[in-house]
């Protein structure tokens, strides 16, 4: 049961660690920063930015850990980059495995294709689970180590809610990747359209247009006023998890389809 995930997951064992690494690397860093960064007049440096620049970047306060760690680390690197990665990485599960020849190999086995994709998913989301849990422990960690205090009610919320988030980014991907036979193509594809979407959605608060962000994944995850103005949107978290599902089950289905002889 679940062989095609337990094998996924020990194969990118080592990848997986390997980004948890280099992310805490970068998170520590932050952290270090911030007792040099707290006396110089965060506030008034906020005060000073433009408010187009503000809502573009979701931008809410700089002069608490809280609001430094979410305008430095949550709402670009975590949501746009790790959204970015799992979108890329969901977009080569499929794809790859037609273009190296060793997707027949697989179903060849008494495995359904929906099977596959799922046990494929679900190796997947054993990554985004592992990068939550370590990088949030590493958070935490290095505040504590700084003799700083953090809501650890809202920082597991940070973590907990980008799970469907970082899911519905994969979910792209995958929609991608059972459409296209090449996976270089497929995975440009995906950092394309996550990208133009979390650009449209920033932009769209700039201008009072908010529904050109509809679409867009990031609309319903803001690490900054979840960590910040402590408040989480119960309708979000249902649009992502409905997100979740449909770009699923779009994709079960296009790969049920898909000629694998093409």
């Amino acid at each position: 049961m679940l062989e095609i995930t337990h094998f996924q997951t020990r194969r990118r064992l080592k990848g997986m660690i390997a980004l948890a690494i280099g992310i805490s690397l970068l998170v520590l860093m932050y952290i270090a920063l911030w007792p040099s960064m707290e006396g110089l007049g965060l506030d008034e440096l906020f005060d000073d930015l433009p408010p187009f620049f503000q809502d573009m970047f979701g931008i809410i306060e700089l002069g608490t850990i809280e609001g430094f760690l979410a305008a430095e680390l949550y709402m670009f690197i975590w949501s746009l980059l790790l959204g970015l990665y799992f979108g890329y990485a969901g977009a080569g599960i499929i794809a790859g495995d037609f273009e190296r020849n060793r997707l027949d190999i697989s179903l060849s086995l008494p495995v359904t294709r929906t099977r596959h994709l799922l046990e494929e998913f679900l190796a997947m989301f054993v990554v985004i689970v592992f990068i939550n849990v370590s990088i949030g422990l590493v958070v935490l960690g290095g505040i504590v180590a700084l003799g700083e205090w953090i809501d650890l009610t809202y920082l597991s919320l940070v973590h907990l809610l980008s799970i469907p988030y970082f899911t519905a980014c994969l979910g792209i991907g995958l929609v991608l990747s059972v459409t296209f036979n090449r996976a270089d193509n497929a995975q440009r594809l995906a950092l394309g359209i996550i990208f133009a979407l979390w650009i449209i959605e920033s932009v769209s608060r700039t201008v009072d247009q908010e529904w050109l962000g509809i679409l867009s994944p990031s609309r319903y995850y803001n690490p900054s006023e979840i960590l910040v103005l402590e408040t989480v949107e119960l309708v979000d978290v249902v649009i992502l998890l409905l997100m979740c599902a449909v770009l699923l089950t779009a994709s079960v289905l296009i790969f049920k389809r898909k000629d694998l002889a093409a």
